[in-house]
């Protein structure tokens, strides 16, 4: 029960974070990808400590990242695939999986199959 209750509060929490970050791109302000991971990571890191589940913590991880990353890309009005060479964590997909004929979409598809099979296995293994 608490991988269901985690599960959904991290995934409602990603889309806020999309909404935010969608907003601050919208107006020009800078992203501190950095900052705000950690920020966002300790909030994920509280609420497992609140159900004793931190084991939970790295697959939900794994979960906030794709959620993210379909809405903050839906709100701005881009592919779902795309990913954005500003981050260090979209860059190793695009640095592993992309080409110029390709473009960045498949280092993208990639990293939603990584996230899901992290995500589904980390729950597996808790």
């Amino acid at each position: 029960m608490n991988e269901l209750v985690l599960s959904l509060v991290t995934a409602a929490f990603a889309w806020w974070c999309a909404m935010d970050d969608a907003e601050a791109i919208a107006e020009g302000r800078k992203i501190r990808h950095g900052l705000q991971w950690c920020m966002r990571a300790a909030w994920v890191l509280l609420w497992c400590g609140l159900f004793d589940a931190w084991l939970l913590a790295l697959p939900l991880a794994f979960l906030f990242s794709g959620v993210f990353r379909v809405f903050l890309n839906r709100l701005r009005g881009l592919d779902v695939r795309y990913i954005s060479d500003s981050n260090e964590y979209d860059l190793l997909f695009i640095a592993m999986f992309s080409d110029y004929k390709a473009g960045h979409h498949r280092a993208g598809t990639i990293a939603y199959v990584f996230e899901a099979l992290a995500y589904g296995a980390g729950l597996w293994y808790v």
